[in-house]
């Protein structure tokens, strides 16, 4: 057979292994897609302002809006909630979908005569309306020819959805949501791209072997196949090790609000962090709240002292008023300057950030002012910033809006706000396919099926806020990956949890 007739059968044999591993492929691909379920998604926010402040929808202040990104595709309904509202005797009260032109897409109306209970809910179903993913629309909530009467709705801090209604029995709330159903292929395609990976090295081997015969160089060809072979081991083995050193991977104890001193929790002080660093803490949680004049410092929330009586409840400080006072009249007041900082003095620490103001908009401006500060560091120092940054998510809004604005490197996702685990399937969908690694809730929500179905979706499952050593090694014992703790010295609670584990001496965890 001369080189010509064999090249043409080597050529012809390669074709038709691409073309088998082709119809593999599209096989598993269709496999499972048709696994794939139907995603439900309910995207919640609550409109106000704090707490204990009141809406009042009348003739001298007759609208609102909310401001969202559309996450998927044309969303089933728009939905308003008013919670515990005083409704009006008269007057038409309207909702507007507008695109970001302002352009109407869709519009209705309700008649507040009809209604005198204390939730009212008016759904706009968007159907025919061209809505894209990853747009930015507004819905305009109106009323109209109310006379003297109002529409008065309180504001509360943002819940996931209406279930949470039974939880604020003092407070009232404005609630709007999109509801979506959509199907997902991340299964499929991730099926489809893992054994195209895999059959990779495969296509490049046979291509070797077949040209060495070609060229009767079998020599060469063998060298070059076994070189495919060692390339593909180092590239299995790096991966290997770069997983093995994510932080979640390493660290099994997340630090809450740079740890207790003296008895006093919440303290999101630098004394604290110095104190849970000689501890032996590696993963510190810090809370991010924006001072009146749009700064970024580290506190829990403007609603309770926390140490600082000099700031009333409610009351929010500039940055120098914040930054001139003390904690307990003795700790330091850090900002998000001291706490990048001490992410560069101490490289081997990573940061979750806890954003209380989870808003998009609120996400946004604090995210943007994160970013201005980042700015200020030089490249490599931006970038070690950045790679030990963990952002906590409290919905998707909030990613869409970290995303839009500061390029975080690692995420994780918390789901106490979203008022059980009934949301948990959709938001363990939205963490796979944004290759969100880590899960936390309340310890008081897990169970051992939670537990397997987070581990199903290839995440780790961290509880908050556990201090007892007892409780900590029972839940290390049924699977939970890790915990945040307001203890700062890790290295004796480790040294408790251990001598529990061995003697078998634990708590019972309800």
């Amino acid at each position: 057979m001369n080189k010509k007739k064999s090249g043409i059968i080597i050529i012809a044999i390669y074709l038709i292994i691409l073309v088998a591993e082709f119809f593999f492929l599209r096989f598993e691909y269709k496999k499972h897609a048709l696994d794939c379920p139907e995603i439900h998604t309910a995207v919640w926010s609550a409109q106000g302002g704090t707490a204990d402040g009141r809406i009042a929808l009348n003739r001298d202040f007759s609208s609102i809006s909310q401001v969202f990104v559309n996450p998927h595709n044309t969303p089933e309904n728009i939905i308003l909630f008013f919670y515990h509202c005083d409704t009006a005797k008269s007057g038409i009260l309207s909702m507007k979908l507008k695109d970001d032109a302002g352009t109407v897409l869709k519009e209705n109306t309700v008649d507040l005569a009809w209604y005198n209970e204390d939730v009212l809910c008016l759904i706009l179903i968007p159907d025919e309306v061209p809505m894209e993913k990853g747009k930015q629309y507004t819905v305009d909530v109106s009323v109209t020819d109310i006379g003297d009467d109002s529409i008065e709705v309180g504001a509360t801090l943002n819940p996931s959805k209406p279930a949470v209604f039974r939880n604020f029995a003092n407070h009232t709330a404005l609630f709007m949501g999109m509801e979506y159903t959509y199907t997902d292929l991340s299964d499929a395609t991730h099926a489809a791209f893992l054994y195209g990976i895999l059959l990779l090295p495969f296509d490049i081997v046979m291509l070797l072997v077949m040209l060495g015969i070609y060229f009767g160089k079998w020599n060469l060809f063998r060298w070059l196949c076994l070189g495919v072979f060692v390339a593909v081991g180092i590239i299995c083995l790096y991966l290997r090790y770069h997983e093995s050193r994510q932080w979640y991977n390493r660290y099994e104890f997340v630090v809450h609000a740079l740890g207790e001193l003296d008895g006093h929790q919440y303290l999101n002080s630098s004394d604290a962090f110095h104190v849970s660093l000689e501890g032996g803490h590696k993963v510190f949680e810090a809370d991010f709240m924006m001072t009146s004049d749009r700064d970024i410092v580290l506190k829990h929330d403007w609603e309770s002292s926390h140490g600082l009586p000099q700031f009333e409840n409610g009351y929010i400080p500039t940055h120098d008023e914040f930054m001139n006072a003390r904690i307990w009249d003795k700790y330091e007041t850090t900002d998000l300057h001291d706490l990048f900082d001490l992410m560069i003095e101490n490289p081997d620490i990573y940061i979750v950030t806890d954003s209380k103001e989870d808003g998009y908009k609120e996400t946004v401006e604090q995210f943007t002012r994160a970013a201005e500060i980042l700015s200020e560091y030089p490249a490599l120092k931006r970038h070690h910033i950045k790679e030990h940054l963990i952002v906590q998510l409290y919905n998707e809004d909030m990613y869409t809006a970290v995303e839009s604005t500061f390029d975080a490197k690692h995420y994780l996702f918390t789901i106490y706000k979203q008022g059980g685990t009934d949301s948990l399937d959709r938001v363990l969908y939205f963490c796979k396919k944004n290759k969100i690694e880590v899960l936390t809730m309340p310890y008081n929500w897990w169970d051992e099926e939670v537990n397997e179905k987070i581990h199903s979706y290839g995440m780790k499952t961290y509880l908050h806020t556990l201090n007892d050593a007892a409780e900590i090694a029972d839940y290390t014992q049924k699977g939970v990956d890790g915990f945040y703790t307001d203890v700062t010295d890790l290295n004796e609670l480790e040294k408790e949890i251990q001598s529990f584990m061995n003697t078998g001496n634990l708590e019972s965890v309800q």
